[in-house]
């Protein structure tokens, strides 16, 4: 069997932005050094055997549901038992060629608890059957003519199918579709930021950014760091909460700020601190946001522990985290670090697309988006292949997912 040497996660939305599922992301290939166009019937079956044999499945996707590809020679197959049909959304591809035999293994798997989706959705022979036991059917709103997205929804309409919107770019693009009745989204318009006035960004989120830059500062002593954390009593409830979670796994429970730094250290103490305040800069944003951010910033520390740049970790971390602060606070990245202090090479990354900490930026956005182009560059900077990239990535999402209720503390 192959190897899986890409493997990813593209969030699916519901109206109110939170994450409904991911549709799982990979190509496979014997050559690491490339990333390639294989056989699509390979690539699933050896992503189920990963998923569900080689990776823990809720390390990838958590509590959500799956969505993964399926062609024809996927459905006649039989299913490893080992598959949660409570998690597991069948993809249909759209070239798999309606006929009797198709219809009945959807039939069957949906009879088996599975739901059914049909991907890039457009009217063809045998459809009708099809839709008759379809859950989820997905329109390709990038690349199919707005005419042509009006006659197909209007057709759907006779059928108990929920709509899904994929490659959703813009938030106009999102609330064109929820307008039409779309009730899921797939694409990067959460991404976006939508730009603000000043004076409409809550006052409470400039004193947090204050905050998060202030604590970067490495001659911030451990004493003078728990006194600014105490300073705010809601944000000391909040870190302490996370501490004392089950992620953590301590055997005590941590009741000041002081204890938190000394069982935890000063360097892992300012990492959560920092996730905790992102995740309250980002309150009234899709939480996927705050998860984006920080696996990008624990995928750039990977990457660059991997090639021997500890020195570099702790602040491609930062940067990765940071990432995504225009889209959590609605105002452009030259505006918010002109408010607040953080060192040259981030600023330079994230405003300027410069200096040396820009490598790892493209990389994080490469590979959340399985930019093969980007991927390939990467591969050549950094003198690592895609099981590299793949193995820093999976740890990454694994790390997001324990934190992915962060908002809620």
């Amino acid at each position: 069997m192959t190897q899986t040497i890409y493997l990813g996660r593209q969030p699916i939305l519901d109206l109110k932005k939170n994450t409904f599922a991911y549709e799982i992301l990979y190509r496979s290939g014997g050559d690491s050094n490339q990333f390639p166009d294989t056989n699509g019937t390979v690539a699933t079956s050896q992503v189920l055997y990963n998923l569900f044999y080689n990776l823990d499945f809720k390390d990838v996707v958590g509590t959500k549901m799956a969505f993964i590809n399926f062609t024809r020679d996927n459905l006649l197959q039989e299913l490893p038992t080992s598959i949660n049909p409570q998690q597991t959304v069948i993809e249909v591809l759209e070239d798999v060629a309606v006929d009797s035999k198709v219809v009945e293994a959807c039939r069957s798997l949906r009879q088996k608890g599975y739901k059914i989706a049909l991907d890039d959705f457009f009217i063809k022979k045998g459809v009708k059957e099809l839709l008759e036991l379809a859950d989820i059917v997905k329109i390709d709103w990038l690349n199919t003519p707005q005419e042509e997205i009006e006659h197909v929804t209007r057709y759907l309409r006779d059928y108990p199918v929920a709509l899904l919107a994929e490659k959703v770019e813009r938030e106009e693009d999102f609330l064109r579709a929820v307008d039409r009745g779309y009730r899921y989204f797939q694409g990067y318009f959460f991404e976006r930021p939508t730009i603000i006035k000043g004076e409409d960004v809550p006052p409470s989120k400039w004193t947090y950014l204050r905050l998060f830059s202030l604590i970067q500062r490495p001659e911030l002593e451990p004493k003078d760091l728990a006194r600014v954390v105490r300073h705010d009593p809601a944000l000391t409830f909040k870190l302490l909460k996370l501490i004392n979670s089950p992620a953590f796994g301590l055997r005590q429970e941590v009741t000041s700020v002081e204890q938190a730094i000394v069982l935890l250290g000063e360097k892992e103490m300012r990492r959560w601190l920092s996730l905790v305040i992102m995740a309250n800069l980002n309150s009234d944003m899709p939480n996927e946001v705050l998860i984006t951010a920080s696996t990008r910033g624990y995928f750039g520390e990977l990457v660059a522990k991997r090639i021997g740049r500890d020195d570099l970790a702790p602040s491609v971390f930062l940067m990765g985290i940071m990432s995504l602060l225009n889209t959590m606070i609605g105002r452009p990245m030259r505006e918010i670090f002109s408010k607040i202090s953080v060192s040259p090479p981030i600023k330079d990354a994230l405003t300027r697309r410069s200096g040396p900490l820009l490598p790892f930026l493209i990389l994080m956005i490469a590979y959340e988006r399985a930019n093969e182009k980007g991927l390939k560059r990467c591969q050549e900077y950094f003198n690592l292949t895609l099981e590299d990239f793949t193995q820093c990535y999976l740890e990454a999402i694994k790390w997001a997912n324990l934190i992915s209720d962060i908002s809620a503390y």
